[in-house]
């Protein structure tokens, strides 16, 4: 009997697991799929553990510390100013300007590793 999961839910698995190990972990739930409830549970039990583990191996301490220290003091810049509505609406803007740049980098960076991923995979199958 050759079942496969729904393509819904294959496709959520795939987006939260990280690049590195998505091919092999969807293989794995795919060979052990028995219904649409186990697929989850045991994507819910497997998921977090990857992305720990993806964090553990890229965490960067000093880069953290830095965009904390950099969100801090804008958001307290922005408390501040208070009763200056400019100056506490242009260090909103600052904060959520940053935040939207740092999402788009990280979603660049992973872009990029993909890519990587599948040009070391095309070399591998030479």
């Amino acid at each position: 009997m050759n079942r496969r999961p729904p393509a819904v839910l294959e496709r959520l698995v795939s987006w939260l697991v990280p690049s590195g190990s998505r091919e092999h972990v969807l293989g794995d739930f795919s060979e052990m799929y028995r219904s649409p409830a186990q697929y989850g549970v045991e994507a819910l039990r497997t998921v977090p553990l990857l992305v720990i583990d993806q964090v553990r191996r890229k965490w960067d301490g000093v880069l953290v510390t830095i965009e904390a220290c950099a969100l801090l003091m804008a958001f307290q810049s922005a408390w501040r100013f208070a009763n200056l509505p400019l100056l506490r609406g242009v260090s909103v803007i600052l904060c959520v300007t940053w935040v939207f740049v740092r999402a788009a980098s990280l979603r660049a960076a992973r872009a990029i590793n993909q890519e990587l991923d599948s040009l070391d995979s095309t070399k591998k199958d030479q």
